[in-house]
């Protein structure tokens, strides 16, 4: 169904698409999909002037990042994902990422 409304609307549907086919593919640990549909997800809020729904990819793909041990990638995107909440006036949701710095750097 999500596709129906991607179909009739790409600038607002798509990277919401993308970022529910790479939890998807996360879930199925296919890691590879999953990075792609991330990225993808990423991209098309940056072409589409969507900086919340790009701050949540970059969170999003952060976690999965951090998931895979890839911790010095996810705290890049934890930061990008931050001056994106910055931008949209998202100060609240600024510790939370912190946190989740913080605790990569405490793993190291």
């Amino acid at each position: 169904r999500f596709r129906f409304y991607e179909k009739c609307s790409t600038w607002n549907y798509e990277n919401k698409l993308f970022l529910l086919e790479a939890e998807y593919h996360q879930c199925n640990q296919e890691e590879d999909k999953a990075a792609a549909k991330y990225k993808a997800s990423i991209a098309s809020a940056q072409e589409h002037r969507l900086v919340h729904e790009e701050a949540l990819a970059l969170e999003f793909y952060g976690d999965f990042l951090r998931v895979t041990r890839r911790e010095d990638e996810s705290k890049e995107k934890y930061a990008n994902a931050r001056v994106c909440y910055e931008k949209w006036g998202a100060h609240a949701i600024i510790p939370r990422l912190e946190e989740k710095i913080g605790q990569i750097q405490g793993t190291k």
